[in-house]
C-alpha cells in the first residue's frame, strides 16, 4: 500500500476503519477486545494515514515544493481537528465512547470525500476523452 495508489487493500481498509472503531466503542468497556481493537485501529490508521501522505506527494508531484507542504498540512489538520471533536463531544456527553464514535464519522466521512473524488476525476476523465476525440476529428 505504501505506493499511495488507490488499490483494492487500502479500499477496504478504508472502510474497515469506520467500522473498527465504531467496535471500539461498543466494546471499549471490556479489557480484551478493547486491546485487540486499539492494536488493529493504530495499525490501520498508520498504514492509511501513510499511504494518503504518500498519494498527495504523488498527486502533486508537478510541484515539489508544495505536495509536502500539502501532505504535511493535510496530517496535521487531521492530528488537530480529529482529538478536538473527539475531545469536545466526550466532554458534551461525559461518555469517553463518544471519541470513538467521532473517529468513525470522520473515516466515513473520509470514504465519501475520497469516493466523490474518485467519481468526479472519472467523470472528467471521461468528458476529457470525449473532447479529445472530438477535437481529432
Amino acid at each position: 500500500m505504501a505506493d499511495g495508489q488507490f488499490r483494492q487493500g487500502l479500499v477496504l481498509a478504508m472502510w474497515a476503519l469506520p467500522v473498527g472503531w465504531a467496535v471500539l466503542a461498543m466494546t471499549s468497556t471490556q479489557t480484551t477486545p478493547l486491546f485487540i481493537v486499539a492494536v488493529v485501529q493504530g495499525g490501520l490508521s498508520f498504514g492509511i494515514g501513510s499511504t494518503l501522505v504518500n498519494r498527495v506527494m504523488h498527486v502533486a508531484a508537478d510541484a515539489p515544493s508544495l505536495n509536502g507542504s500539502f501532505a504535511t498540512v493535510a496530517l496535521n489538520a487531521g492530528a488537530f481537528l480529529g482529538p478536538l471533536l473527539a475531545g469536545a463531544a466526550t466532554g458534551a456527553t461525559g461518555d469517553y465512547r463518544d471519541a470513538a464514535w467521532v473517529s468513525a464519522a470522520l473515516a466515513a466521512t473520509a470514504i465519501a470525500v475520497t469516493a466523490a473524488s474518485r467519481l468526479s476525476a472519472a467523470r472528467g476523465e471521461r468528458e476529457g476523452s470525449t473532447v479529445t476525440r472530438r477535437s481529432a476529428l
